[in-house]
């Protein structure tokens, strides 16, 4: 059942959209989202920010330009900028650094506050926690990297 202004209605088997779907900029949980079930699915909270998969992103974030896709991709930023994270867990526990790129399931998935880290591939820089400027090509390449300028393939 769905809810419309208090009063349950039943949903419709489908919805056709013959043109555009507008939706308000994202301001907050009620506005500006799509939802999957109870959990945020797609919405663009902040300046130039696009989070798509189940609990992408966050409605805290005060900062620009980060993409996330994937489950839980970039959910717990709050001041970074230039982040691309596609995977489920990717950039996860991420709060602040900016222009990492993290690409592959849970890649980067423990940094907090690094920057300008490149991990692609399953669990790619897996344990970096605050390092920068470090690269990891590969699944599970990296995983006990915790310092800066650091190449692993």
């Amino acid at each position: 059942m769905a809810i419309d202004d208090g009063v349950e209605v039943a949903p419709a088997a489908q919805v056709e959209i013959t043109k555009d779907l507008r939706l308000p900029p994202t301001t907050d949980a009620a506005t500006g989202v799509i939802y999957l079930g109870t959990q945020r699915f797609v919405h663009a909270y902040g300046t130039d920010n696009v989070f798509l998969g189940p609990n992408a992103g966050n409605f805290t974030l005060t900062n620009i330009e980060n993409v996330g896709i994937g489950a839980s991709a970039l959910q717990s930023l709050t001041s970074a900028r230039g982040n691309v994270a596609v995977g489920q867990g990717c950039l996860r526990l991420a709060t602040s650094g900016g222009y990492n790129v993290a690409v592959g399931y849970f890649a980067l998935d423990s940094l907090t506050t690094g920057a300008e880290n490149l991990g692609i591939g399953g669990n790619a820089l897996g344990a970096l926690t605050t390092g920068s400027a470090n690269t990891a090509f590969g699944v599970n390449a990296g995983g006990t990297i915790t310092g800066y300028q650091n190449v692993v393939i």
